[in-house]
C-alpha cells in the first residue's frame, strides 16, 4: 500500500509500520530483559541471604559440637592416664609379690595380696593356678 505525500512521492506505509513494529519489539524485548535481570538478581539476593543464615546456624552447631568433642577428648585423656597409673600400681605390687614369693616370705606375700586391686585379682588367681 502506498499513499502520496506532500511532495507527491509515494511512501510505502508497510515499511513504516514494520519499522515501528521492530522498534516496539526492541523496547518490549529490552523491558523483558530488565524484568528477567531484576528477578534473577532478587533470586541471587535471596540465595545469598539464605546461605548466610545457614552458615551462621551451622557455625553455631559446629562450635557447640567442637566444644563437646574437646570436653570428651580431655575426659578420654584423663581416663587413659588413670588406666596407665593403675596398671603401673598392679605391676609394682605384683613384682613385690614375686620377690616375696622367691624369698618365701609368707607375711610379705599376704601383705601384697591384700593390696591387689579387685580388677587385678582374676589375672593373679589365674597366674597362681599356672604356677602352683
Amino acid at each position: 500500500m502506498t499513499s502520496p505525500n506532500d511532495e507527491g512521492q509515494h511512501t510505502d506505509i508497510s515499511d513504516e509500520v514494520e519499522a515501528q513494529f521492530q522498534a516496539i519489539r526492541k523496547t518490549i524485548s529490552a523491558q523483558w530483559s530488565e524484568i528477567l535481570s531484576a528477578v534473577l538478581l532478587a533470586a541471587v539476593a535471596i540465595g545469598t541471604a539464605w546461605s548466610g543464615f545457614q552458615s551462621a546456624q551451622w557455625g553455631g552447631i559446629q562450635s557447640t559440637q567442637f566444644s563437646k568433642a574437646s570436653s570428651l577428648r580431655v575426659e578420654s585423656t584423663r581416663a587413659s592416664t588413670m588406666a596407665g597409673q593403675l596398671i603401673t600400681i598392679d605391676v609394682i605390687l605384683f613384682e613385690g609379690w614375686v620377690d616375696a614369693f622367691v624369698a618365701e616370705n609368707e607375711k610379705l606375700l599376704n601383705f601384697y595380696e591384700g593390696r591387689f586391686r579387685d580388677e587385678f585379682l582374676p589375672a593373679f588367681e589365674a597366674f597362681k593356678e599356672v604356677v602352683a
